[in-house]
């Protein structure tokens, strides 16, 4: 009796967009013996050299690749530039009718995937899905996750025409996404929760050998190890100026003024841009930086002190992980002001937190 040949299991599909999401990618994938394909989206957050090279060094079992959410817009559309990408990007007439992401996925797509995990529902790829996995599975990104999105009368009305509502979404609400994995399920609106479960950062993180865990983190680090710092502030900042928050100047004398602020109050501040910002001189000689692509929440894994103050204008990362790097966190905009571009009043905020800092026996913490 001759014997069937094997059959290649579909592997695993994961689609990470920035280094966050990268770095959680890779640590499910390695947390696994299940084979995995990871594609890197970077339309938004270009992957730095070295960190490739670190992943194909360290990882030569997984399947990795750089793709481009926009190239796999043009090859699906059919629609004279002229039009609206909205619609470009949403549906291709053809001679069997009008064709949607999921008929005519790019041509670098497997054919069929076990499970895959996408971090954002709105874009190209992961609508291609849809028929071509056994599981689709949203997992976290940051702030959107739990919270409407809004939208300008051209995709209002389009979402009307396809029976959604036209007013806001939460991502995760799509049909075709089987199940949420969240470190806090149980902020997602009601209606969501029934697909929803908790899946952490550390525990993707602290499933793999130590050794392995070290090695994942120190791939996104770019230069000599971090140095112990004493009484220490890390500043995350954000593309407050891209997104339509402030001018580039502004945005500055925002960020000079919240380092200031804390170097009064007594702290070594440490700075850690967002991988979406482009790089600018440091404001001191003397000041410490952390590279820009390296996410702050592998910080466990590569240094043993944490930060006494993690501050940042508004961010998940602290919402949800910022006990993993500092001891205290101070978000200094509430999650609904700024959604809708609004900072407030962020300087007493953080001045009247300086001040509870300085106060004998206030037991801050």
């Amino acid at each position: 009796m001759i014997a069937s040949p094997a059959v290649t299991p579909a592997p695993d599909l994961y689609l990470p967009s920035n280094a966050q999401t990268l770095l959680a990618a890779l640590a499910s994938a390695l947390g696994t013996d299940y084979p995995s394909e990871i594609v890197y989206l970077d339309d938004d957050t270009p992957l730095p050299d070295y960190v490739v090279a670190g992943i194909r060094t360290h990882f030569p079992q997984l399947t990795f690749s750089l793709r481009s959410d926009r190239s796999a817009i043009e090859e699906f559309a059919s629609l004279p530039h002229p039009v609206p990408d909205l619609i470009r990007r949403n549906v291709a007439p053809s001679l069997r009718g009008l064709r949607r992401p999921h008929h005519r996925p790019p041509g670098w797509l497997g054919p069929r995937y076990r499970t895959a995990y996408i971090y954002l529902s709105g874009n190209f790829v992961s609508k291609t899905l849809r028929r071509r996995c056994q599981t689709i599975v949203l997992r976290e990104e940051g702030l959107p996750n739990y919270h409407s999105l809004r939208f300008g009368p051209g995709k209002a009305l389009l979402r009307l025409a396809f029976g959604l509502s036209p007013r806001h979404q939460i991502m995760g609400e799509e049909g075709w996404i089987d199940r949420i994995e969240m470190n806090r399920p149980d902020a997602l609106p009601a209606k969501l929760q029934r697909k929803a479960r908790q899946v952490t950062f550390p525990e993707l993180m602290n499933r793999l050998p130590a050794g392995q865990a070290r090695t994942l983190a120190g791939i996104f680090w770019e230069g000599p190890p971090p140095a112990p710092i004493e009484a220490s502030a890390l500043v995350l900042t954000q593309p407050i100026d891209a997104i339509g928050f402030c001018t580039a100047s502004e945005k500055r004398v925002i960020y000079r003024s919240i380092r200031r602020r804390l170097a009064e109050a007594g702290f070594a501040v440490v700075v850690k841009r967002h991988p979406r910002e482009r790089a600018e001189p440091a404001e001191d000689s003397e000041e410490l930086v952390i590279p820009p692509f390296f996410p702050i929440e592998a910080w466990p894994w590569l240094a043993r002190q944490k930060f006494d103050l993690a501050v940042a204008l508004c961010t998940a990362a602290l919402n949800s992980m910022g006990g993993l790097f500092s001891h205290r966190q101070l978000q200094l905009v509430d999650p609904g002001p700024f959604g809708r571009k609004d900072l407030g009043d962020w300087q007493a905020r953080l001045d009247d937190y300086c001040q509870t800092l300085s106060r004998p026996g206030s037991g801050e913490s």
